[in-house]
């Protein structure tokens, strides 16, 4: 049974709703898996005489992880690791990124851990320290989930409560998903590819709309718009070429 504790974790969040049931009893959290992966980059960049201790003090960190059988649990430790590992190992690995978490691959999500940074930014400094990591525990969290429609439920909540309880404090902050303005091609490309989608088989449906969604945000951003319209043109030519088989019924012109 999910631990609701785990989602108590910004007072703008509702998570309630989020699992990490289906993850195999063999599988690390991300945390944990983000850490190996981090400090086996470390290790290797070691001098040679330190290499082979640092990495049989790994090994013997992950044996260790296996034999805790509470997720939760397992998830809290792998936190306060990296976090300390950040301090005692980034100087001596100036090259390797101890960094942020994965921005969740949903729209709303993402908007959501963009807005609340962009929040955090104008607060004073121990309530912005806080808030941040807080807010790097609740994409730790969104990151375990793969059904996006709770994803996306979860962080739209997200922002609404967000909208209500930090406007005061970060009043320049918007606190909702924008509504992009795009090239006509462009808008036709995003129609049809959305209607493509929807024919696919369920699995590749979220990883595609995802895809196309982040697709979507880039060219809003773009500042040539007649440059944008000719790539948008390509880009629709080529749906047609590669997608039109997979999407009967759905016009690409």
């Amino acid at each position: 049974m999910t631990n609701p504790a785990r989602f108590r974790i910004l007072p703008l969040v509702i998570l309630v709703g989020l699992s990490t049931e289906a993850r195999s009893e063999d599988v690390f959290p991300l945390t944990c898996r983000k850490y190996l992966e981090t400090m086996n980059a470390c290790v290797a960049t070691l001098p040679e005489a330190a290499r082979g201790p640092a990495q049989e003090a790994l090994e013997q960190t992950r044996s260790a992880w296996l034999a805790i059988k509470d997720k939760d649990v397992l998830e809290s430790s792998c936190v306060m690791v990296f976090d300390a590992a950040k301090e005692a190992m980034q100087p001596m690995c100036p090259e390797v990124s101890f960094g942020e978490p994965p921005v969740p691959p949903t729209r709303t999500c993402r908007v959501y851990v963009k807005q609340m940074k962009a929040c955090l930014s104008e607060l004073p400094e121990a309530a912005a320290r806080a808030g941040a990591d807080a807010l790097r525990k609740t994409q730790e969290t969104l990151a375990f989930e793969s059904d996006r429609r709770v994803l996306e439920a979860a962080c739209k909540s997200g922002l609404n409560t967000a909208k209500t309880s930090m406007k005061e404090f970060c009043p320049k902050v918007r606190f909702e998903v924008p509504k992009y303005k795009l090239p006509p091609t462009c808008s036709k490309y995003m129609k049809t590819l959305k209607a493509c989608i929807a024919k696919l088989p369920e699995a590749a449906r979220g990883p595609s709309l995802d895809a196309l969604e982040e697709t979507e945000e880039t060219w809003a951003e773009i500042a040539d718009k007649a440059a944008l319209e000719d790539a948008c043109k390509t880009a629709l030519d080529s749906a047609k070429v590669a997608m039109s088989n997979m999407c009967p019924g759905v016009k690409f012109k």
